[in-house]
């Protein structure tokens, strides 16, 4: 039995919204890892003090204020698009960095959005060092959601706080549509209005009131569904079973839909009347096409399940997968290769043969949602594999191996 991850999704968006309270505000259950110490990090360059206990970690924001130095967003593609936001609502300029993999990721969306909303912006073509100045006083802007939901996240946390109100429009296709269901559920929770539309066409619309505050002393962080699919992965690649403990299946995080996808691929899925998923090892076959638009993070354990099944599963569905800490529709072609996996890729898209994995030596590129998805891939063959990159797992999940290990 394992007591699944606190979500890093939610842990940033909590930080977010406490730092955001004139009064202290706790954050039960955060996930502490290196992309949520670099939101730490952010909203304590603030102004923001964070206290760490075992259980919860403590805000105080009374008042926010620009930072001594530039903001170093690390890794971490969320931090460096909410923070920015974030920055921009301020009558300073402040300047945002991350590391090299970070400098590669595309923002223009966002910066062209707060541009429209009054902002000063310089970046390198889109990408980190970005340099903002506000303050955002509020307003009608629109973006494209093909690209990133992250985008429209980041203003949903910030224009509750601008003088004016503003109606932000999210143009269709939406994709990662529930990551932003998720910070709307999130503000909403912390005590902010946002009232979402959705017109025929598919297009939302945000009505954000402004100079709001956020009136909740608490926040709890769910345990995380992105985790736990690297899990069941694991356990169903090796052939034997996982029994998950703290899954809410009502949760906003739209990856909980891994269960509906593991079921079509053949899964046996137990729930318990205690609250907590059993899934065993069973003889997998392909469900055909997934669409993953809306779950990008299910891509790489679903490319390793794939891998195993019996006849080809076309993995559709989300470009963006081309822009995260690697090119993860190509990295993930290449470790299916190496194991001798058959597979096609598409501008949006990996189409996967299924068959029997054989023993590697892995790359996974620097990105730990790929390193995660090659050592579960790695459990179908019949010999020992290598897969590089270990250290990344401090990212975002940084008891995998332990975990592992205990099952």
């Amino acid at each position: 039995m394992l007591r699944v991850a606190p979500s890093k999704s939610e842990t940033h968006r909590a930080l977010v919204l406490a730092a955001r309270s004139g009064s202290p505000v706790r954050v039960y259950n955060p996930l502490s890892a290196q992309d949520t110490h670099s939101t730490r990090d952010a909203v304590c360059a603030l102004g923001a003090v964070v206290e760490e206990a075992s259980d919860h970690w403590l805000v105080h924001a009374k008042r926010l204020g620009p930072p001594d130095r530039a903001m170093d967003c690390g890794n971490s593609g969320t931090t460096l698009r909410l923070m920015t936001a974030q920055a921009a609502m301020m009558p300073a300029t402040i300047d945002l960095v991350g590391d090299s993999s970070l400098s590669r990721r595309p923002n223009q969306p966002l910066l062209d959005a707060l541009r429209a909303l009054g902002a000063e912006v310089e970046s390198t073509q889109g990408r980190a060092p970005i340099r903002v100045r506000g303050p955002l006083r509020g307003g009608d802007v629109s973006l494209p959601g093909r690209l990133s939901s992250q985008f429209a996240s980041a203003l949903v946390l910030a224009l509750p706080f601008a003088e004016f109100g503003s109606v932000v429009t999210v143009e269709s296709p939406v994709h990662s549509r529930p990551y932003l269901d998720l910070t709307i559920a999130m503000a909403q929770q912390a005590g902010l209005s946002v009232v979402l539309s959705e017109f025929a066409g598919g297009d939302l619309q945000l009505a954000i009131p402004g100079q709001q505050s956020v009136s909740a002393s608490s926040l709890t962080v769910g345990a995380d569904w992105s985790t736990a699919a690297l899990v069941m992965a694991a356990a169903l690649l090796s052939g034997g079973s996982v029994r998950l403990v703290g899954l809410d299946p009502k949760s906003a995080q739209g990856d909980r839909r891994i269960l509906d996808h593991l079921a079509g691929f053949g899964a046996s899925i137990t729930h318990h009347t205690d609250g907590s998923i059993e899934l065993a090892g069973t003889e997998l076959s392909s469900p055909g096409r997934i669409d993953v638009s809306q779950t990008p993070d299910l891509f790489p354990p679903l490319c390793a399940i794939a891998a195993t099944a019996k006849g080809q599963t076309l993995l559709q569905g989300s470009s963006g997968l081309r822009h995260k800490e690697c090119d993860r529709i190509a990295a993930m072609a290449r470790g299916l290769r190496a194991a001798g996996i058959e597979c096609k890729e598409r501008s949006d898209a990996l189409l996967i043969t299924g068959g029997r994995p054989r023993a590697a030596d892995y790359s996974a590129e620097g990105d730990h949602r790929v390193h995660m998805a090659l050592c579960a891939l790695a459990l179908a063959a019949d010999e020992p594999s290598t897969v590089d990159g270990a250290w990344s797992t401090v990212i975002s999940y940084p008891g995998f191996h332990t975990d592992l290990g205990s099952l």
